[in-house]
């Protein structure tokens, strides 16, 4: 199936009054998070997009290191990516889901499943906290002139 046709598929079984932007992109939200779906029609393949929200103030060394960690592992990721929105400073957890051959309910699966980790990782940052060492780290850094994280 195309792109479209999933994306269309998953708002009818799914109950999403949603709508195809012209771009392609699905927005919707689920439990107060924003979370989109941008097909790119020309490889027939699916964005899955969803905000992470932001920590609070202090040091993010260790939480940089477990996101990156975590994302190279394919753990706790699956393949999705970390980002920060330029425009609110945002973290962002992004897929990349070829649906060559997938039917609807595979796309659903796969859209679940992302958000799934977009709850986890959501959870974690709102939770996280620099420890004496993640703040240690950020001040050794600046004292040798390194770039602040």
């Amino acid at each position: 199936m195309e792109v479209q046709e999933l994306m269309e598929g998953l708002c009818r079984k799914v109950g999403i009054p949603g709508e195809l932007f012209e771009d392609g992109t699905l927005p919707f939200e689920i439990d107060g998070r924003e979370v989109a779906i941008h097909a790119i029609a020309e490889v027939n393949s699916a964005v899955l997009i969803g905000s992470l929200g932001e920590p609070g103030p202090g040091s993010r060394v260790e939480l940089y290191r477990k996101m990156l960690l975590e994302e190279h592992l394919l753990e706790k990721t699956l393949g999705a990516s970390f980002s920060i929105d330029p425009q609110t400073g945002s973290f962002v957890l992004s897929r990349t889901l070829s649906c060559e051959g997938l039917t609807v309910d595979e796309f659903i699966a796969a859209a679940e499943q992302f958000i799934t980790q977009l709850q986890h990782w959501a959870e974690v940052i709102r939770d996280y906290a620099p420890s004496p060492k993640d703040r240690t780290e950020d001040l050794n850094a600046a004292g040798y002139g390194a770039m602040r994280v």
